[in-house]
């Protein structure tokens, strides 16, 4: 399964919340990991719901850096009518992939599994640690998932920086009623080099996220926090739907926001090799 497969996997899991039923997307990427040699440990929040955990230890000290927490629960649909692909069907037209939670936030998640994956085979070793956590319950309030990591296993929240849900060539440092991070720092410039190692003197252009996200769980620990990608330029305003119809994200967004974040890892961790 390539990257492309994996993400069509999680939009045809239907892990609509409510009910949930994020295992079977929790499943499908802990298989993904485990045929890349990658170990992980699943947390069961509740029957049918759970969260996924990876580390990729350090050898020496500094600050730790998370992708995530990215969520596999997806917004229901609520108008189905107006769709004019199975919400659930994942089908690939037009350089994009459609489907209900494509956008929001799965082909993140897709992402930074094989960002994630792709490092620990690279053969490098970080000097600082690097976590991912993909997490249930994003779209209702958190309780099966960053927020009960938070209660039953904080130590896997034990980070200094962490990206997620992002949009466009920008970044989110902070969001309605989640608080804020920095707009400028060492972190931030190296999330501006990740990106114009793809895109040549592009600017971060920061913005607040209008929602809320699992940030507002992490930003009173003291993590900084980002929503951090990068889509493709040429991706036009009107297909970038959240939560509406004919949701999708383009091949390319997806294949870009993986290379960032590995770009990123390399850039922050200081990789050397063993």
């Amino acid at each position: 399964m390539v990257m492309m497969e994996l993400l069509s996997e999680l939009i045809g899991n239907r892990c609509v919340n409510p009910p949930g039923g994020e295992m079977r997307s929790i499943d499908t990427v802990r298989r993904y990991l485990r045929r890349r040699g990658v170990d992980c440990v699943v947390y069961e929040s509740a029957p049918g719901r759970g969260n996924l955990m990876a580390e990729m230890p350090g050898t020496g000290g500094g600050p730790r850096l998370m992708f995530g927490p990215g969520h596999v629960d997806v917004a229901p649909v609520e108008k189905p009518g107006e769709w004019t692909v199975d919400p659930f069907g994942a089908e690939v037209r037009d350089g994009y992939v459609w489907g209900r939670g494509s956008h929001d936030m799965l082909f993140m998640v897709a992402a930074h599994v094989q960002a994630f994956a792709d490092l620990s085979a690279s053969g490098f070793t970080p000097r600082v640690g690097l976590t991912l956590l993909v997490v249930c319950d994003e779209e209702d309030e958190g309780a099966y998932g960053t927020g009960w990591m938070l209660e039953k296993h904080p130590e896997a929240l034990q980070v200094d920086y962490a990206v997620s849900e992002a949009g466009e060539v920008v970044f989110t440092h902070g969001e309605a009623d989640g608080g804020f991070s920095p707009m400028e720092s060492g972190f931030v410039d190296a999330m501006t080099r990740a990106v114009r190692a793809e895109m040549p003197g592009v600017a971060l252009v920061p913005e607040t996220m209008p929602g809320r996200t699992d940030f507002r769980y992490l930003r009173p620990l003291g993590v900084e926090c980002y929503g951090y990608g990068l889509y493709d330029p040429e991706t036009p305003r009107e297909s970038m739907r959240v939560h509406g119809p004919n949701e999708r994200v383009s091949l390319k967004t997806l294949e870009l926001t993986r290379r960032v974040c590995v770009h990123l890892a390399m850039e922050f961790l200081e990789f050397q090799h063993p």
